[in-house]
């Protein structure tokens, strides 16, 4: 008598690091916290700052989507009172310095991918 068995085994999944890595950053703050998510854009050879990011107009502040602040607790900025909650980080890079906006919009956009 014969018996027959097949073996099949699917391809292993391999997880790829994105191109530009997404990194969450959570600091306690008073008696709250504040949570930072975003992505880096890889560099892969290029000039990002004042090209691939161009100075003086605004920025998403990140590579693969919008970056994120979160604020357990009111803050205040620069001498803006900003409500506890999740904001969209906007930014005008420059070579000397940089405007930053926090928006309450969460999926900003930039004209040009990373």
């Amino acid at each position: 008598m014969l018996f027959g068995c097949a073996l099949y085994t699917a391809p292993a999944q391999l997880k790829t690091p994105a191109p530009s890595p997404t990194q969450t950053l959570k600091q306690d703050f008073g008696l709250s916290s504040i949570e930072l998510s975003y992505s880096r854009p890889g560099v892969k050879g290029r000039k990002i700052f004042g090209d691939v990011v161009p100075f003086g107009k605004v920025w998403r502040t990140g590579a693969n989507g919008a970056t994120t602040l979160t604020f357990g607790d009111d803050v205040t900025i620069g001498g803006t009172k900003i409500p506890a909650g999740k904001y969209g980080l906007l930014s005008i890079p420059d070579q000397d310095n940089w405007t930053l906006i926090i928006t309450r919009q969460l999926n900003v956009t930039s004209p040009r991918r990373l």
